[in-house]
């Protein structure tokens, strides 16, 4: 039997699971929206985007794909000389601009908004939507680090549009840090999900109605994170609107995937290789930030906590008593947590009676929770690396 042990000193202070992780942390909230999305105790951010090809506002729409380009167009207006731009939620007062066209925006604070608090920004839900799309539709992980600050009014513009040429698009890239490799890579795995709303872009799809949506990758692969997207485009069997619509100018994927020659879509032909570069240039976009920012916290970043403890009330009963009720998350192997037990050692900071504070140690059992297995578990593709067991006191 496995048993993992918590020390309290003075009234509690956890025992930090990690080097860098001491309880509490002001990033908790935020690592338990990104980790904790099934089960016995959970958060439902998924349910956003779940399954992939969901969404809220019915046929023709997919927030997976809206998630992403949210991300993607409050980004991508950085300018990493001045430092200025870049990921910090200032598309919320970007939307009437004809470069931000689309309900993708509103439709995603719609759903984020119910998770935005004083332990959560805007900009770090933002970021954290992209990795659960993505995730969930069998994407690559990628990291989440946190601590964005939101803007306050609206920044530049300069989100790339369609019609606009391969020189500008380079030069937008480039002026918020992108190479022309970035920004194939950028484009196809954003365009890995989605498509092209007629209503939006009837210049593009001849079809300006409601539910006209034509989709970036053939059948049904615009409902999976995969590398179709390029595979298609290279053997000619594309149907993508933006590489082989009918109005050339607003081809603007087939002038940015031949921008080098096809180097880097002939590079991510290969899948993994598209999904390990779909992870680093995803999250190079969602850590885009202002210069402003301090830098993004990464304890969790790539691997949820060990042990990380939910304290609901500690309180004094009398003077020999305390009471404590809470419960304890221990991130387990999927063959370790059933045979699993937990206690927490109160140590008062100081006996002063003796000056020796080993005559009050006093050990607090915690029973296992059985509700849904008693676990909770993130997301489905990751669910043997981010399952965690529950026990309550």
């Amino acid at each position: 039997m496995k048993t993992v042990a918590l020390a309290g000193l003075g009234l509690l202070q956890a025992l930090p699971s990690t080097a860098e992780y001491v309880w509490p942390s002001k990033y908790d909230y935020l690592e338990d929206l990104r980790y904790l999305q099934t089960g016995y105790i959970r958060n439902g951010f998924i349910d956003g985007v779940n399954p992939c090809s969901f969404s809220s506002a019915g046929a023709g729409r997919q927030t997976a794909a809206e998630w992403v380009r949210t991300a993607y167009h409050d980004m991508s207006t950085h300018d990493a000389a001045t430092g200025t731009g870049g990921l910090d939620a200032s598309i919320m007062f970007e939307t009437e601009r004809d470069e931000n066209v689309g309900d993708a925006f509103n439709g995603t604070f719609g759903f984020t908004n119910n998770y935005y608090n004083i332990r959560a920004s805007a900009a770090d839900l933002i970021a954290l939507s992209t990795v659960i799309a993505v995730g969930n539709c069998g994407g690559p992980k990628i990291p989440f680090r946190v601590g964005r600050i939101d803007a306050t009014e609206a920044g530049p513009t300069g989100v790339p549009k369609p019609d606009q040429d391969i020189d500008t698009h380079t030069q937008i890239f480039a002026k918020a840090g992108f190479n022309t490799s970035d920004m194939v890579a950028m484009v196809a795995c954003g365009h890995s999900l989605g498509g092209v709303h007629g209503k939006d872009f009837p210049e593009i799809t001849l079809n300006s109605s409601e539910t006209n949506f034509v989709h970036f990758e053939t059948a049904n692969h615009f409902e999976s994170f995969d590398n179709a997207v390029v595979t298609e485009y290279l053997d000619g069997s594309t149907t993508n609107p933006l590489a082989v619509g009918t109005n050339a100018t607003t081809n603007s994927d087939a002038r940015v995937f031949a921008a080098d020659n096809n180097a880097t879509m002939h590079t991510l032909a290969d899948p993994a290789t598209f999904q390990s570069t779909c992870a680093s240039i995803l999250a190079r976009m969602i850590d885009t930030v202002p210069a402003t920012n301090p830098a993004l916290e990464d304890t969790f970043a790539t691997a949820p906590i060990a042990i990380k403890p939910y304290i609901d009330a500690l309180a004094l009963v009398n003077a020999t008593h305390l009471s404590l009720t809470g419960r304890i998350r221990v991130h387990a192997a999927a063959d370790a947590y059933a045979d699993q037990t937990v206690h927490l050692t109160y140590v008062p900071a100081r006996d002063a009676a003796s000056n020796d504070n080993s005559t009050l140690n006093t050990t607090i059992a915690t029973t296992r929770a059985t509700f849904q297995l008693g676990t909770s578990s993130g997301l489905p593709s990751r669910a043997q690396d981010e399952l965690f067991a529950w026990h309550e006191m």
